[in-house]
């Protein structure tokens, strides 16, 4: 008797155990795979904007950036940044099946010592941002002039000579990292004297 009963214990065991294999296999999304905006330098007061995507995968998403207090709203791909000490943003991205995450360094100096002045009717300069090169471009024609470049520790990363009377100067990104710049254009005036015509800010990016 009792070993019929052990039998039966056994079957009853299978059978629970068959009916296990049997369920359904939870499926898997494959991994998401982000591209994160670069690491960017901006001088303090100013603002960027940085961005998760997603490369392998429709979406829709849920974004949760952190920490979140120094970004206008911590759940979209592209919030705007506006540090005030450098903060390494990081973004939780998911599908509902798979996540992901991935991080930004958004650097934040001074830029003590670097003058802007603000003479739009005068210049301008597009595009900005740039990738590869910008054109600056004047009302009036420049003579003995110079355009030199400074990085946002004001240093001079490159100069170059507007040919008398032009318009317009082409500005080339000669293999400068992306982030913020700052130019400043000068003028001779002779007898050892020069005076600075305008400043202004540059962006190159990879984009």
């Amino acid at each position: 008797m009792k070993k019929v009963l052990l039998v039966s214990a056994a079957v009853l065991a299978l059978t629970v155990v068959q009916g296990q294999t049997k369920s359904p296999q939870a499926i898997m999304s494959p991994s998401l795979a982000v591209t994160m905006s670069p690491d960017v330098t901006i001088c303090n007061g100013q603002s960027t904007t940085i961005t998760a995507i997603c490369t392998n995968d429709p979406g829709p998403f849920s974004y949760v950036w952190s920490p979140a207090g120094s970004l206008n709203n911590p759940n979209i791909s592209n919030p705007v940044a506006s540090p005030t000490t450098t903060i390494i943003y990081s973004c939780y991205l998911s599908n509902g099946a798979s996540a992901t995450t991935g991080t930004v360094t958004v650097t934040v100096n001074s830029c003590a010592g670097i003058l802007q002045i603000n003479m739009e009717t005068e210049f301008s300069i597009s595009p900005n941002p740039f990738s590869t090169q910008a054109t600056l471009q004047t009302n009036t024609p420049l003579h003995n002039a110079t355009l030199t470049v400074y990085n946002c520790y004001g240093q001079e990363v490159t100069q170059s000579v507007i040919p008398s009377g032009a318009r317009n100067l082409t500005i080339t990104r000669d293999g400068l990292p992306c982030g913020i710049y700052f130019y400043k254009v000068t003028e001779d005036k002779g007898q050892g004297t020069s005076e600075v015509i305008t400043t202004g800010k540059l962006i190159i990016t990879d984009k």
